[in-house]
């Protein structure tokens, strides 16, 4: 992303995560920043956020929420047109929306299993070793053990336990592009 004007802004706050927002808009919660304990796992991290935007994650999914939209309104305009009472109409409406939801909410899935691919390629190019991404999910749900992780289907995230099984899959693969040429303190 040529024209994209990187910033990395750091949030204090004890919540868990971070995001990032097209153009290059990375922030990042103290929380998350103190769960890591090492610049490899910080990379891990900061990578997956990077693939959020270098893949236009928000882009796609600002696209898929018009197309929702849009067939959500055709919709409402038949049943007018067809005279479906207002009730019966909110009611199919509902439905619609919560099935629509269902797509929509693998989209996300998809989206983070991309950039934690993407993200650890990125870390590993960078010369961090890209195993760090396991451990850092290992101790995030370590952290978040007791608290109510939502139904795997109404969640924007695949679960802890798919995510660390997909990072001990290509983790290892991408050791050869990791070349450890410095070191940086956090």
């Amino acid at each position: 992303m040529p024209n994209a004007q990187w910033e990395f802004v750091v949030f204090e706050s004890d919540e868990l995560n971070a995001f990032a927002l097209p153009g290059g808009k990375v922030g990042v919660y103290t929380g998350l920043l103190n769960l890591a304990e090492s610049n490899d796992e910080l990379a891990a991290v900061m990578g997956h956020e990077i693939a959020h935007v270098s893949s236009r994650h928000s882009g796609e999914r600002y696209s898929s929420q018009i197309i929702a939209a849009g067939l959500s309104a055709t919709a409402d305009e038949v049943m007018k047109a067809k005279k479906v009472e207002d009730q019966k109409r909110q009611i199919a409406m509902a439905v619609f929306g919560g099935v629509a939801q269902g797509p929509m909410l693998k989209f996300s899935r998809d989206h983070e299993t991309e950039a934690d691919i993407i993200g650890v390629r990125f870390a590993a190019g960078a010369g961090y070793d890209p195993r760090a991404a396991i451990t850092f999910w290992q101790r995030m749900q370590k952290a978040n053990e007791g608290r109510a992780e939502p139904w795997i289907l109404l969640s924007t995230y695949p679960s802890n336990e798919t995510r660390i099984r997909q990072l001990q899959e290509i983790a290892p693969p991408s050791m050869s592009r990791s070349m450890r040429p410095h070191e940086i303190a956090i």
